[in-house]
């Protein structure tokens, strides 16, 4: 017969992503800036939302020649989550 095993608690779950292993790509949330797309799934909201989230100005964002990006400090901050260290 088999040993029965146990898992242990580890406690609630983290309200802030834990940060990006060595050599791994940063997630939208760890990066400067995102793209609509990225803001629009870390948002949970389709990305015609997104968009027209930034034409009403309820979604920061900045325009550079074509491209829209959006800046992940206030997303965070509209999350709830807190601000990336950022070493200053």
């Amino acid at each position: 017969m088999r040993p029965q095993t146990t898992q242990a608690h580890t406690g609630p779950q983290q309200t802030t992503p834990s940060p990006t292993p060595a050599g791994a790509e940063p997630g939208p949330l760890q990066r400067p800036t995102m793209t609509v797309r990225e803001a629009a799934a870390v948002l949970g909201i389709d990305r015609g939302a997104a968009y027209d989230a930034v034409r009403r100005g309820e979604l920061p964002a900045l325009r550079i020649g074509r491209k829209i990006i959006i800046p992940t400090a206030p997303v965070r901050a509209m999350l709830g989550l807190a601000p990336l260290d950022g070493g200053q």
